[in-house]
């Protein structure tokens, strides 16, 4: 996944659960609505602050990141939509 960049070399990988429920409208179309979990390891570095870390995640639930160590983020959403 790249991020504020054209193409990230280092690990920066998002990993996404999302558990939906649907309901359906006639036979073509449903919305959709749930929980995700996100989990984001990276070793990306921010080009501003220098730092292993990333300014995807708008609030953490877990942030376990060390100098020169993988970091891994884990947080909450929400996702909803239309399917036809």
């Amino acid at each position: 996944m790249n991020e504020r960049e054209l193409w990230t070399p280092d690990l920066h990988q998002l990993n996404q659960l999302r558990l939906t429920w649907d309901v359906r409208f006639g036979s073509r179309a449903s919305i959709y609505l749930g929980p995700t979990a996100n989990y984001l390891l990276s070793r990306r570095k921010d080009p501003e602050s220098g730092l292993l870390q990333t300014s995807l995640a708008p609030y953490l639930w877990i942030n376990h990141a060390k100098a020169g160590h993988t970091t891994h983020q884990f947080w909450g959403g929400l996702t909803a939509g239309v399917r036809i």
